[in-house]
C-alpha cells in the first residue's frame, strides 16, 4: 500500500545568476513497510529532497503526499502537528537536550503533546535499543552509538508511519554503523513502518529494498549500487 509520493517536485534557490535548481520534477512512490535508501554526490540534492518529504522546507513547486494527506495544502499549525506525530526524523548529528536523560530525551515528543507516556512502550523501545540500563543517563555519559540510538528512539516514541533518516551513520565507525542500521531494520519490521535513508555508505545501501539515486537534482531509480561515490 502505497504511503507516501511525491508529484512534480521542485525545489529552487536563487534567481537569475544565483538560481540553483535543487530539485527537478521528482516522482517518487514510497509502500508502507518499505526501506528506501537515496544515494548521491555532496549538493546532488538528497537532503533537500528529505526536507521536503518531512514538511520542513517549502516545495517551489510539486506536491508531497503522505498517508492520503498533501502536505503543503495545510497550514503552519497543521503541519506541525502532522509531522510530529506522523513523521520521525533522524540526523546526523543526535540533537540531544544535554541536561535530559536518555529516557526525557526520547519521550520529549510525548511530553510535548501532552501525552501520556506509555510506560510499556518506552519499557519495549528502551530495551530494544539496549538503553534500559543508560535510561537515566545524560548525553554526556553515552557513547556516540547510545547517543545516535536514544535519538532513534525518539524518532520512534510517537509510532510514526515514515522515518526519514539523513546519513544517520555517519559519525559512527563501521561496527556501530551496523548496529544503527541493524535496529533501524528490525524497528521498520516489527511495527511496520516506513523507512527513507540517505546514505553514502555501500553496505547499508545494499540492505534497503529499493536504491535510488540523485544527480543534480534528478532523481531515478537503479538495479545495482556500484555507482555509489
Amino acid at each position: 500500500m502505497e504511503i507516501l509520493k511525491t508529484i512534480n517536485l521542485c525545489k529552487t534557490y536563487g534567481n537569475a545568476e544565483t538560481k540553483v535548481d535543487a530539485l527537478k520534477e521528482v516522482n517518487l512512490s514510497v509502500n508502507q513497510g518499505e526501506f528506501v535508501a537515496i544515494v548521491g554526490a555532496s549538493g546532488s540534492g538528497k537532503s533537500s529532497l528529505l526536507h521536503l518529504l518531512g514538511g520542513v522546507d517549502e516545495p517551489t513547486q510539486g506536491q508531497v503526499i503522505i498517508d492520503n494527506t498533501d502536505l503543503y495544502s495545510q497550514s503552519e499549525l497543521e503541519l506541525a502537528l502532522f509531522r510530529r506525530r506522523k513523521i520521525g526524523f533522524i540526523f546526523q548529528s543526535y540533537n540531544l537536550i544535554p541536561v535530559l536523560t536518555t529516557e526525557e530525551n526520547i519521550t520529549l515528543p510525548m511530553l510535548l503533546e501532552n501525552k501520556k507516556v506509555d510506560k510499556s512502550y518506552i519499557e519495549e523501545l528502551l530495551d530494544v535499543l539496549g538503553l534500559s540500563d543508560r535510561r537515566k543517563h545524560l548525553p554526556s555519559q553515552l557513547s556516540g552509538g547510545q547517543q545516535q540510538r536514544t535519538a532513534i528512539g525518539r524518532a520512534l516514541i510517537n509510532k510514526p508511519s515514515i522515518i526519514l533518516a539523513d546519513e544517520p551513520t555517519g559519525n559512527l565507525d563501521s561496527q556501530h554503523s551496523k548496529e544503527i542500521v541493524d535496529l533501524l531494520t528490525f524497528s521498520v519490521k516489527k511495527y511496520n513502518q516506513t523507512l527513507i535513508m540517505i546514505t553514502h555508505d555501500l553496505n547499508i545501501a545494499q540492505k534497503a529494498d529499493r536504491v535510488l539515486s540523485i544527480k543534480d537534482g534528478a532523481l531515478w531509480q537503479q538495479n545495482g549500487v556500484n555507482f555509489i561515490e
